[in-house]
């Protein structure tokens, strides 16, 4: 699975990666992070590893953090051990 925004190029080999091992670990938690991407989320490096933030602007879903954070909620927080898991292997 490729990244959905190559126009975002700051962590586009960090998201093909991403995307790539989580489809291989769950295919679900995998269309879900897909869809997050295309929703604007970005991957960060930071000293200890690699974090996940939203964008907000014209060419992300969410308008605020208030927005982002009902979608995490309802989305991404079950599967929080795995993304972690990939986020941990993501940084080394």
């Amino acid at each position: 699975m490729d990244d959905p925004r190559p126009d975002l190029k700051d962590d586009n080999v960090e998201w093909d990666w991403f995307l790539k091992r989580a489809y291989d670990m769950n295919q679900d938690l995998a269309y879900i992070l897909h869809g997050f991407r295309c929703s604007g989320l970005r991957l960060y490096k930071i000293r200890i590893g690699y974090v996940m933030r939203p964008e907000f602007n014209k060419d992300s879903l969410w308008q605020n953090q208030k927005e982002y954070d009902i979608d995490k909620n309802k989305w991404l927080v079950k599967y929080q051990q795995e993304i972690i898991n990939l986020l941990n292997k993501l940084g080394g």
